[in-house]
C-alpha cells in the first residue's frame, strides 16, 4: 500500500471514530421515549353472517374512530381517569388502524414505561366510554323519534 492509501485508511478511521463519537455523545444526551398501546375490535352486528359489506363497514368505522383517538373528548376523558392536566396529554396518544382492517390501535407515549402503559390503558378505555356513551345517546335519540310517529 503506498503512502497515498495508508493516509487515505488512517483519515478515513480517524473521520469514522469521530462521527461515532459524535453519535454516541448525541444519543446519550436524549432522553428515552417509551410506547405502549392497546387495540379495540370494531365490529358491526349482523344475522346473516359476515358478509363483505360487514367487513368493510366495520373496517370503515375503525378509519373514523381512529381520529377520536386524538380528539379533546377522549383527552379529557383519559386526563382524568389518570388525574392528569389535559395539556399534559398533548401529543403523546395517537390512534391508527392495524393494517387497514377493523382494529384500531391507541398508542401512548412517555418518558417512562409505566406513564406509557398507564396512558394507554386510559386512552383504550376512554375511547370505549366515549363511543358508547355516543351509542347510547344516538340510541335514545332514535327511540325517542319512535315512540313520537
Amino acid at each position: 500500500m503506498g503512502s497515498i492509501g495508508f493516509r487515505a485508511a488512517a483519515l478515513c478511521l480517524i473521520v469514522s471514530v469521530v462521527a461515532a463519537a459524535g453519535v454516541y455523545g448525541v444519543s446519550g444526551a436524549l432522553p428515552p421515549v417509551y410506547q405502549a398501546s392497546g387495540t379495540i375490535r370494531v365490529a358491526v352486528p349482523s344475522q346473516g353472517g359476515i358478509t363483505d359489506p360487514n367487513v368493510t363497514a366495520a373496517n370503515d368505522l375503525a378509519t373514523q374512530y381512529e381520529q377520536l383517538v386524538s380528539s379533546g373528548a377522549v383527552q379529557v376523558m383519559a386526563a382524568s381517569a389518570l388525574h392528569v392536566p389535559v395539556n399534559s396529554l398533548d401529543g403523546t396518544i395517537s390512534g391508527s388502524t392495524v393494517a387497514a382492517q377493523n382494529i384500531v390501535q391507541v398508542t401512548a407515549t412517555a418518558g417512562s414505561a409505566g406513564v406509557a402503559q398507564a396512558r394507554a390503558v386510559a386512552a383504550v378505555d376512554a375511547v370505549h366510554r366515549y363511543l358508547t356513551n355516543l351509542t347510547y345517546r344516538q340510541n335514545q335519540h332514535t327511540s325517542a323519534r319512535c315512540r313520537k310517529a
